[in-house]
């Protein structure tokens, strides 16, 4: 008798445990704030020239603010080296153009997490608006610089307990315009492409 009473109790306290368990994961919420990096590469040309020679790279900052119902909003400050070149030798005094320059990103964006954030794995969507600033030398023709703005759209998954956050997404960007970078006779030259494409690894503590 004394054995099965000491066994039941066991089994209680084991599910006792279970079940604080189970209710503390469930109403785990989110940290207000987190901060991190993010890396990727764009999958597609991001200016329009006979060759586009920007660095297959995108490298910053992020910063994201859980709120409740299952949303968030992200912020990022993101680095890109653009480039082309166009061998057409009526450009520029008979050269070659062969130019890289500067790119700043600053999307804000608004997150989703359709099956909430107790789950594994939460996948999550994203919209918003980026602002862009491009600036850079042209063949010591002077300081070239440009500011357009778009709209992005961003599906992505990221794990779901422990403090370090993972975040692969893939992202699309169309741009309100395309302005040119260099401008030669006739309309030839290199503009930024009005679509970006690209994938993403957030990192966030």
């Amino acid at each position: 008798m004394t054995v099965t009473i000491f066994r039941t109790q066991i089994s209680l306290a084991a599910l006792c445990l279970m079940v604080v368990a189970c209710t503390t994961f469930a109403g785990a919420q989110p940290r207000l704030l987190e901060a991190g990096f993010k890396v990727g590469a764009p999958l597609n040309d991001l200016v329009n020239a006979e060759q586009d020679r920007t660095i297959p790279l995108t490298t910053g900052l992020m910063a994201v603010v859980n709120l409740p119902l299952g949303f968030a909003v992200e912020g990022n400050a993101l680095y890109k080296r653009l480039g082309f070149k166009i061998d057409s030798s009526s450009l520029v005094g008979g050269r070659p153009v062969d130019s890289r320059f500067n790119s700043w990103e600053f999307p804000i964006l608004l997150r989703s997490y359709p099956l909430g954030r107790n789950p594994l794995f939460q996948p999550f969507l994203s919209a918003g608006l980026n602002i862009r600033a491009t600036s850079g030398e042209v063949l010591g023709l002077g300081r070239n610089r440009q500011t357009s703005s778009g709209l992005v759209l961003a599906a992505g998954v990221r794990n779901g307990p422990g403090r370090v956050k993972l975040a692969p997404e893939i992202r699309f960007t169309r741009w309100a315009d395309r302005p040119p970078v260099l401008t030669g006779p006739g309309g030839t030259g290199a503009r930024l492409n009005a679509n970006q494409l690209e994938v993403l690894l957030g990192l966030t503590f």
